[in-house]
């Protein structure tokens, strides 16, 4: 009797602690009251939809939480391919916005932080260093064909 309870004991531990390891999911956004909730199940055409690794905030019935390498698809078009960390843009990655402008680059706390590209959906583009989203050193021609220079986050004439 104590061997059985003995092993029992063991099967419900492991499981405990295999459920806080990261795993591949497709879950779908779905909005409450006080935030957002991933579950795993929703319809891409209506909920924002995630395949890739995620973990778990609790040991048993814990929320989903976006970890690793990953693909977000909203419904209005936009698409984020790349990395997450604690939900957020983190890492390396590509987000496509509707109109066809994207960047691509370092993120940091879901904002651009670090270098990378933004291309306008008409061809012009900003090379450089980003800083919690805003340009800090970048240079290259805006949406209108203009010449742009940020040095420090500030537009140089």
């Amino acid at each position: 009797m104590k061997a059985i309870f003995i092993y029992l004991s063991y099967l419900l531990l492991s499981c405990l602690l295999i459920s806080c390891y990261k795993k591949e999911e497709t879950l779908y956004r779905w909005g409450t009251f006080s935030s957002w909730e991933w579950k795993t199940i929703g319809d891409k055409n209506i909920n924002p939809q995630y395949k890739g690794e995620v973990k778990r905030k609790y040991f048993i019935f814990g929320d989903y939480i976006l970890e690793g390498s990953g693909t977000l698809n909203v419904p209005n078009g936009e698409k984020y391919v790349g990395e997450f960390k604690d939900g957020k843009y983190n890492g390396q990655g590509t987000v496509t916005i509707p109109d066809g402008s994207k960047y691509a680059g370092e993120w940091k706390n879901g904002n651009f932080n670090g270098q990378g590209t933004y291309t306008f959906s008409n061809g012009g583009s900003f090379v450089g260093f980003w800083k919690d989203s805003a340009p800090w050193n970048i240079s290259g021609y805006n949406e209108k064909g203009e010449f742009v220079n940020y040095v420090e986050g500030k537009k140089i004439k």
